[in-house]
């Protein structure tokens, strides 16, 4: 059988089909019934009424038939839906269309068909009604015209079955739809009796038509009290006014009043509510009232002020602070950071920082550092405290910084980033410290030896940093933590905070007796260590001798001593420091017993809820960590305040040897005179120079000998100003030194100590010291000067000489200078075989003829 075609607009009639849902239902009896009386009408033995589906034809009533469905290309229906009128094949065998036709194989084969296609109100053909016969046979007029009928029969069966399906479905919609509008009234009436807010609706008039349970209590009347009612007649009046102001603002604008507001109780107390007021609408969108809704926030409010005090604390903090503070998240991404760091980068905004990474902005090595830190505190939760990084900056310059960094946790106690705080305290100091050692004078040095020293440069030094550092940190971090917590345990629970609080005299006790011994201990150890210090420094500096003199075994036992003193002291103090923490622990875990103790007689009282006591025992477990780190910071401030003490002994040291307060006299003239008049020198109640007085002019050369000890040194020292004579006075061009600045003074001359030292540099950087951008050509032809002296212009220099002892070897060529002693007046000659050995005063022809720009501080080859 050849297929028939499709038609045009096929997709559309099959949207159609499914329309009706009749396909695949079951036997419909009117349907039924009329396939019976189209069998009769026709007087054939088969009548079906099938619908033409995608791929098959469905019959909904067969009458003589067996099959329920027959492939649509094998179906005589789909050439029926091809045409508006009936399809009527008298002979089958004799319609080229269907000779191939699977009915003619039947036993016995099917001649016969009449068929009239169901068109529905719209005009698509959905399928047919038709009859078959097993005989060739035509169809009469009455027949064609009684089988149309009864397929219109059909179709008006099924619209009438799709508008009681239809209509069945409304039904079933609109019950379904009253049930949920029920179960909605009753949701919305438990919820708004159940929630904590105070929520009412008004009329236009001001009227109060629905108040829930909450605002009921409130008034202290029953719903039926309250409805009906004006503002009037449960507020004062003039709070009565305001509220109905409100409303008509509401009303009148149609839009929401969102406010807080504040409101004086009573007792005097101020309340903060915040109060919502919308305009309610009916089903033609016509005002006809308000809504309103209000709760207590004062809690909330407080709350927000102390939030925004501390953001301002803490603003201020990264605005001010010199120390570098940052914020990152959970990916080392900054979020914030202090305006030091935003400078210490070269920055202008620190917006400028925000989302980088520290790959955006250090060496990558650096970043990886930093990176791989970063993560290991965040996933251990463990934090790096003190990390010690050696870096330099952009402009050649050394730091050392200390960093620490701590994980920052959200209220579900996941771990969000981490803060950082990184700082030159300590090399900061340690410049402070160095200055002020560099200046002060000699008298100094005698006092305190150089071990003493090195250690309060160093450890002291390392415990100021923590102190500086870390401490101060966590008692900023442990006292906002502890006011924020014990502000709202307070607020839950007053009585209940009291029994919380109730060991702190105890934890001051234990404060106040642990911090004094731990601060004696540890100032007494930073003592010991630097006579330990000491010691090693002097037997390193005097290994000669100590082995000149067999002292090795001596010193070694002596030192011995000292460090065992060392070590027993330190156990002291690992003792006092070892009972500290696990006490203060011991009363924050008796702390916990009060408070389950108190706490569970009160829940099983009904005084307070079980989930009010959990709230509280969350926040009174976040004390437990301040608590703990205030002890582990009076351990550090105990420690770093003993340290600071042995540093301040050295910063408030004040040099002998100052410029004048009241005003400096500049030292003026080509030509410079030296005078002594009457000079004494005592140290220590003993006068080692008695009433010196000489004059040494302008461009004359002097040596100054004696025995050892009878004090050329200090004679030179005193020109130098590096002492002040006890009395008498030394003048300059008739300027007493004592009102010169010693700097300006040094800056005119060049000196040569007794004793030599060369520091740990080059040759050429040792015999440089002390003048600045020198030349290669100037160093060397001051070392030529130091190893063979030429001849100088008496005009051109004034010289003094401190020869002690001639301890170089003379060079090719023998000076021979005028010598005047202290202990022989009289002028005598003798050689002067360094002149580099002596202190110079220049004058600007002869540092105009020499080339060599001599500064203070300039250190010779030779001794004297």
């Amino acid at each position: 059988m050849k297929p028939a075609p499709r038609l045009a607009n096929e997709a559309e009639r099959l949207a159609a089909l499914r329309q009706y849902a009749i396909l695949d239902t079951p036997p419909d009896p009117a349907c039924d019934e009329l396939a019976r009386l189209a069998a009769q009408l026709c007087a054939t033995p088969i009548a079906l009424i099938g619908f033409v589906d995608d791929h098959r034809l469905w019959l909904k009533s067969r009458v003589g038939f067996e099959a329920a469905e027959i492939p649509r290309d094998q179906s005589l229906c789909a050439y029926t839906i091809l045409q508006d009128g009936p399809l009527v094949v008298e002979d089958l065998m004799a319609d080229e269309r269907f000779r191939e036709d699977p009915l003619l194989a039947a036993t016995p084969p099917l001649r016969f068909y009449a068929g009239v296609p169901l068109a529905s109100r719209s005009g698509f053909r959905l399928g047919a009604l038709c009859v078959l016969d097993r005989q060739p046979r035509p169809l009469a007029p009455p027949q064609a015209e009684a089988l149309a009928i009864l397929a219109r029969q059909v179709m008006t069966h099924l619209e009438l079955r799709r508008n009681l399906n239809k209509l069945a479905r409304l039904v079933d919609q609109h019950r379904r739809t009253e049930e949920q509008l029920r179960d909605s009234e009753v949701f919305y009436e438990n919820l708004v009796q159940a929630l904590p807010q105070h929520i009412l609706r008004k009329d236009r008039t001001g009227r109060f038509t629905f108040a829930n349970r909450k605002f009921c209590d409130l008034l202290n009347k029953p719903l039926e009290a309250v409805l009906g009612r004006t503002d009037y007649d449960f507020f004062p009046p003039e709070l009565a006014s305001k509220y109905q102001r409100d409303d008509l603002r509401v009303m009148s604008t149609e839009q929401a009043l969102d406010t807080i507001e504040p409101h004086v109780t009573p007792a005097g107390d101020t309340r903060y509510v915040h109060v919502l007021k919308t305009p309610l609408y009916d089903a033609q969108g016509q005002v006809v009232g308000i809504q309103g809704i209000f709760w207590d926030v004062t809690d909330r409010k407080r709350v927000e002020e102390e939030l925004a005090y501390e953001r301002d604390l803490l603003r201020a903090l990264l605005q001010t602070t010199p120390d570098r503070i940052f914020f990152k998240d959970a990916d080392s991404r900054f979020l914030r950071c202090s305006a030091s760091m935003v400078k210490r980068l070269g920055l202008t905004d620190p917006k400028q920082l925000e989302g980088k990474t520290d790959f955006d902005i250090f060496p990558r090595e650096w970043a990886q550092e930093y990176y791989a830190d970063e993560q290991q505190v965040i996933l251990t939760q463990q934090p790096l405290i003190n990390k010690v990084f050696r870096r330099t900056t952009a402009d050649g310059q050394e730091v050392w910084s200390s960093v620490t960094k701590v994980t920052i946790f959200n209220q579900a106690g996941a771990v969000t980033g981490l803060v950082g705080i990184s700082r030159d305290v300590e090399y900061d100091i340690r410049n402070h410290l160095f200055r002020r050692l560099t200046g002060l004078s000699w008298d100094f040095y005698a006092r305190y030896r150089t071990g003493d020293i090195m250690a309060r440069a160093t450890n002291d030094l390392s415990a100021v940093r923590m102190m500086l550092g870390p401490a101060v940190m966590y008692l900023a971090e442990t006292s906002l933590t502890f006011a924020l917590a014990l502000a709202i345990m307070l607020s839950a629970d007053w009585r209940l905070t009291l029994w919380a609080l109730l060991p702190a005299p105890l934890v001051s006790v234990v404060v106040v007796f642990f911090g004094r011994r731990i601060h004696e201990r540890f100032e007494k150890i930073q003592g010991i260590f630097s006579e330990i210090s000491s010691r090693v420094q002097e037997n390193l500096s005097g290994a000669r001798v100590i082995r000149a003199y067999v002292r090795e075994e001596a010193e070694i036992e002596r030192f011995a001593r000292q460090n065992e003193e060392f070590v027993r002291q330190n156990l002291r103090l690992a003792r006092y420091s070892g009972l500290f923490m696990p006490l203060l622990e011991a009363l924050i875990g008796l702390t916990f017993l009060l408070v389950l103790w108190v706490g569970g007689k009160r829940v099983l009282a009904g005084e307070i809820t079980l989930g009010g006591f959990v709230m509280f025992n969350t926040y009174m477990g976040m004390l437990v960590w301040p608590m703990i780190a205030f002890g582990w910071v009076v351990n550090l401030v105990e420690r770093g305040s003993a340290s600071m003490k042995r540093i301040m002994e050295f910063l408030a040291q004040r040099p002998a040897i100052a410029a004048p307060a009241a005003g400096e006299v500049e030292i003026g003239g080509p030509g410079l005179t030296l005078r002594f008049e009457d000079v004494s020198l005592e140290f220590d109640g003993r006068r080692v120079l008695d009433r010196i007085s000489m004059e040494i002019p302008a461009g004359s050369t002097v040596a100054i000998v004696g025995r050892t000890g009878s004090g050329k040194t200090l004679l030179a020292s005193l020109a130098a100003r590096l002492f002040d004579p006890t009395s008498g006075a030394v003048l300059l061009n008739g300027v007493d030194l004592r009102q010169a600045d010693p700097e300006k003074i040094r800056r005119r001359m060049g000196f040569v100590p007794q004793e030599t030292f060369l520091f740990s540099a080059t040759l050429a950087e040792n015999i440089a010291l002390g003048v600045e951008n020198a030349q290669r050509q100037e160093i060397e032809q001051a070392a030529a000067m130091a190893g063979r002296v030429p001849v100088v212009s008496s005009a051109s220099w004034s010289h003094v000489c401190c020869c002690c002892c001639a301890r170089t070897q003379p060079t090719a060529t023998t000076y021979w200078t005028r010598c005047a002693s202290s202990a022989s007046p009289q002028a005598q000659w003798m050689p002067a075989w360094s002149i580099a050995s002596c202190v110079r005063w220049r004058t600007r022809a002869g540092l105009a003829r020499s080339g060599i720009p001599l500064a203070r501080g300039r250190r010779g080859a030779s001794t004297a």
